[in-house]
């Protein structure tokens, strides 16, 4: 029986993950990681520029930014990514108050996926990892003082919740255990890429502190998935069979709806244009 509940279970998450409305709020922290070190410190200051304030790392999303859902690759190598959708409201400056340095690693990202009176919270977080080079960087050779930063690594899964949406955060809901998340796995790969502007105080003796800027370009969160009837749905499934290699974007807009007719798949929500046969 407790078989039976788990499977059922990962049907369930698998069709909120696939077709439930998403928000995203990722904490990218600088090469210091001030505000991975520091985060449950009652009380923490660092002065800067003559005066004193809090550690505050950089969220670029709030919870009403829009993400439009990619699917791609083949059936042995599916993959679901997130990307934020084209006006999507959300912050490309980077410049934080401390020193905590130039964008070094993505701490957290807590992310929701809202369907049919559920919110399946999943909570993502490196405090207890320690990642080895998680970025790359390449200098511009026609732009003085620009360098392109790519940050590039995996994030544990530490926690996911479903509630029901009539239920506010503060209540428990009821807790996943994380080998139920067969279908998504235990980890999700996030891909942050920066134009830096460095200033000339960067490189100066004087100053050991990165007194730059940076702009957010790109963002995107991708999960492996397991197209296994214990843990996908058919039409999922289905997809992957019959159209082999895929590329399909559904907007943020509504969800992807997965039907046949005549024994041909009929996709709805989802740009049709981007399916590879």
């Amino acid at each position: 029986m407790a078989q039976i509940a788990k499977w059922r279970c990962a049907i369930r998450l698998c069709q909120i993950l696939t077709k439930g409305q998403v928000q995203c709020v990722p904490v990218i922290d600088g090469e210091r990681l001030y505000y991975k070190q520091f985060r449950d410190a009652p009380f923490r200051q660092v002065s800067l520029r003559g005066r004193s304030a809090p550690t505050r790392p950089f969220r670029p999303f709030t919870q009403h930014t829009r993400f439009d859902r990619h699917f791609c690759g083949t059936y042995l190598a599916a993959e679901m990514r997130l990307r934020a959708a084209e006006g999507a409201i959300l912050s490309t400056h980077y410049q934080p108050i401390d020193n905590t340095g130039a964008p070094g690693e993505v701490v957290k990202v807590d992310v929701k996926f809202t369907f049919r009176g559920e919110i399946l919270c999943l909570e993502y977080d490196t405090k207890d990892v320690t990642l080895h080079e998680p970025f790359t960087v390449r200098y511009d050779s026609e732009q003085e003082n620009v360098v392109h930063k790519t940050l590039q690594h995996r994030i544990p899964l530490i926690k996911a919740v479903v509630r029901h949406v009539d239920h506010d955060e503060a209540s428990t809901g009821y807790t996943i255990p994380l080998d139920w998340m067969e279908f998504v796995g235990t980890e999700v790969r996030v891909m942050v890429s920066f134009f830096e502007h460095e200033s000339s105080s960067r490189r100066s003796v004087t100053n050991l502190y990165w007194q730059g800027s940076a702009t957010m370009k790109e963002f995107e969160l991708s999960w492996k998935l397991r197209l296994l009837e214990r843990c996908c749905t058919g039409d999922m499934i289905a997809l992957w069979k019959m159209m082999g290699e895929i590329n399909l974007v559904v907007p943020a807009q509504g969800p992807l709806t997965i039907t046949t007719r005549d024994g041909e798949l009929v996709l709805e929500g989802g740009n049709q244009d981007e399916v590879a046969d």
